[in-house]
């Protein structure tokens, strides 16, 4: 996740129901949920691993300057 750099929905911009983009290392992957549960699930469980990664980073650097 530490190359993950967007999770949104994207329904109006693909015309898809359900459906959100994961954009990784240049690369845009589009996904297609079965609900709006499940979408909202998926993006919020995939932006709190990008969050936690990043924190987890920061994390590192401080204790370099330590």
């Amino acid at each position: 996740m530490n190359q993950c750099q967007t999770v949104k929905s994207v329904e109006e911009e693909i015309n898809r129901q359900f459906s959100f983009k994961l954009e990784v290392k240049g690369r845009t992957y589009y996904m297609q949920a079965e609900s709006y549960g499940e979408k909202e699930a998926w993006i919020g469980a995939l932006g709190k691993a990008m969050i936690k990664q990043s924190v987890m980073i920061d994390d590192q650097d401080e204790d370099a300057y330590m």
